[in-house]
């Protein structure tokens, strides 16, 4: 019976890290509105997987890589095997600080990633194109916009703010807001989600459907798991400690008595050994001890290294 419940357990622990969410490198273009990219200010921000091979809506899949000087933006025919492979049918490359956009670019950010489907056909048929997503970073849109996505419990999460930071309410409206009303309320899973409008805030004609299914990534289910390994490894840290500073109390417990005796010993030697002296030497000799003032020291001081 203990064999099968380990063995329960290892599975439980091996499907856990399965769904734990991968950590991602991205593109990260920052508005900078100055033709140098200077002034750190941020005026509006976007990020793009790098190195990763995104179908869009058509014929083409796009990628995006980076070198030390330039971001590349590939277009790929959707029948190249493997995808977005062989020559690209388009390439631009921009700089890293673009002086027509003011835009800096980096790819060094690393952070968690989710994907979802979308598509035209009602029930989520077919789906043309897969939406990567970071996760858990405010992504500010513009001088009062931002969103944010999480994943909890396998269900995807897109919310919009009406401030740059992520604070306050987020977007609930499902007429004004179509996509982020329900993405923001009852999220994304591998159900279909839709028809949703195209257009938000006025009535389409064109409508599309999204679903956790099929898609790469998905929507990690790993964020409680997470927490719970970062309490372990809390408690198992105080434990250590309060462990640690038992340990030294107790050495200085058993330490104190023993340099005690030590001394005591040491101190009875000297006298032993200077009073034999005395009384086989013609000459008299005074025995002095150590002065009070200058045991009291030293016992102070031995009682100090005891604590430390």
């Amino acid at each position: 019976m203990a064999r099968a419940q380990l063995f329960l357990l290892a599975s439980l622990f091996m499907s856990a890290a399965l769904t734990k969410a991968t950590a991602k490198k991205w593109v990260h273009m920052v508005g900078t509105g100055k033709a140098d990219c200077s002034g750190g200010k941020v005026h509006s921000e976007s990020y793009n997987a790098l190195d990763t091979c995104m179908p869009l809506y058509g014929k083409y899949s796009k990628k995006f890589t980076c070198n030390s000087t330039h971001i590349i933006t590939s277009m790929y025919l959707k029948t190249a095997n493997p995808p977005c492979s062989g020559t690209p049918a388009k390439s631009v490359a921009a700089p890293l600080c673009n002086p027509k956009t003011g835009a800096l670019t980096t790819c060094s950010t690393s952070a968690p990633v989710a994907s979802y489907m979308a598509g035209e056909k009602a029930k989520c048929a077919n789906p043309y194109q897969e939406n990567f997503i970071i996760l858990d970073r405010c992504v500010k849109n513009g001088a009062k916009v931002s969103t944010k996505n999480t994943c909890t419990n396998g269900v995807l999460h897109q919310k919009k703010y009406s401030t740059p930071d992520c604070t306050g309410a987020y977007a609930t409206d499902t007429k004004k807001e179509p996509m982020y009303g329900r993405m923001g309320t009852t999220g994304l899973t591998t159900d279909c989600l839709g028809p949703v409008p195209y257009e938000q805030g006025t009535p389409s004609a064109y409508s599309e459907y999204y679903t956790l299914k099929g898609a790469t990534e998905g929507c990690p289910e790993e964020d409680e798991d997470e927490d719970e390994d970062e309490d372990e490894e809390d408690a198992e840290r105080k434990y250590d400690a309060t462990a640690s500073e038992k340990k030294s109390e107790a050495t200085g417990t058993w330490a104190l008595p023993l340099l005690g005796v030590v001394s005591m010993f040491s101190l009875a030697a000297f006298v032993a050994v200077r009073a034999k002296r005395s009384r086989t030497s013609t000459t008299q000799v005074r025995i002095e001890l150590p002065q009070a003032d200058a045991l009291d020291e030293e016992g102070f001081l031995s009682v100090e290294r005891g604590h430390e």
